[in-house]
């Protein structure tokens, strides 16, 4: 997942059963989210803004295995919780 235009950016590493959060990118990333700034990654996260309007508009383009991006959703789904 990047923010841009600063190229902010965090990666799941999956791990037998762990699921890690880390800073930076990955090398070779199955699926990518690029979100179009800050502002846009706020309401997205906090959802405000719904997923599909953001990808029609632009605001939030999704690459890869978008399996994998339906997967991630469920804990992107939990951040606002731990973000309060």
């Amino acid at each position: 997942m990047k923010i841009m235009p600063d190229d902010t950016s965090i990666y799941f590493d999956f791990q037998n059963d762990n699921v890690i959060v880390k800073k930076g990118e990955t090398e070779r990333p199955m699926a990518s989210i690029f979100i179009r700034n800050v502002q846009v990654a706020n309401d997205f996260l906090y959802k405000k803004l719904d997923a599909f309007t953001a990808i029609a508009t632009g605001d939030v383009l999704i690459k890869g295995r978008t399996p994998m991006i339906d997967s991630i959703s469920l804990i992107l789904d939990r951040v606002p919780r731990y973000l309060k």
